[in-house]
């Protein structure tokens, strides 16, 4: 059973920030990266902090090229600000505190709806009325 309890740690974050993340949709891996970051310098109460993709994959479960691909995403998204490459244990991570900068993610939709002709299907567990049903059309 789980008993989490703050005196173990907590991730202190400042009320109109979490407002302004409920408000705004991120997608699911990017999400999942996002609050790894978060921990890892909100957590230990620091405003950025070297991070490497590996602990993201560890921290997530996700395979290395989709945390690149998510990273990738936030940064552009400007949710996320990347300052130094140059470390090897990893590149110094922050999030955008500044949510007014941050740019909404686009949905890709497929705007050709195919037309899919539905057939009847009536099925019942009583072949008498199977075979009504037959009669009847």
């Amino acid at each position: 059973m789980a008993n989490p309890q703050k005196e173990n740690g907590y991730v202190p974050i400042a009320n109109e920030i979490y407002d302004a993340m409920a408000l705004f949709r991120i997608p699911g891996e990017c999400e999942q990266v996002l609050k790894v970051i978060i921990r890892k310098t909100y957590g230990f109460n620091k405003k950025s902090d070297n991070i490497a993709n590996s602990q993201i994959c560890e921290a997530t479960g996700l395979h290395k090229a989709n945390v690149s691909r998510a990273l990738s995403r936030l940064i552009t998204n400007r949710i996320v600000i990347k300052t130094d490459n140059s470390s090897e244990e990893g590149a110094r991570l922050m999030l955008n505190k500044n949510y007014e900068q941050w740019i909404p993610f686009v949905i890709k939709t497929d705007n050709r709806k195919k037309r899919v002709k539905s057939k009847k299907v009536i099925k019942s567990d009583n072949k008498k009325e199977d075979a009504a049903y037959r009669d009847w059309e």
